[in-house]
């Protein structure tokens, strides 16, 4: 049981940054934690920058009044089963972090949260 607990932390927290780089000590361990918190981060700023802007709406005006948390959740739960496969995926094709980085986990948290909206909106 114990090493299905750590399989699952590994599948969340090690999203294949550095892929490839090998480096004894704990220096290249904690750059990749850093990278995938850092990514996570961004992707809980997009889902909320999404969320506080209603795309209905003209002029666009953010407002925290659209921000909820049935919403929230629902989008960190597609947004978090997601987000680790497409994210290893992408750090093969870019071997280094970099900008491309930000600008990935941002815009991913951005536009799943727009479909998670979109979808919940139609049928419920």
């Amino acid at each position: 049981m114990n090493n299905f607990a750590v399989r699952v932390a590994g599948y969340f927290t090690d999203l294949g940054f550095y892929p490839g780089q090998i480096e004894f000590g704990p220096g290249l361990p904690q750059k990749r934690l850093a990278w995938s918190l850092t990514a996570y981060v961004l992707l809980l700023l997009g889902i909320l920058a999404q969320q506080i802007i209603d795309l209905g709406k003209k002029p666009l005006n953010p407002s925290w009044h659209n921000l909820t948390w049935p919403m929230l959740l629902a989008s960190a739960v597609v947004a978090f089963a997601l987000f680790p496969p497409f994210t290893s995926w992408f750090n093969h094709k870019r071997k280094k972090p970099s900008w491309e980085h930000v600008v990935w986990a941002f815009s991913f948290g951005f536009f799943v949260n727009l479909s998670t909206n979109l979808i919940w909106k139609k049928f419920f």
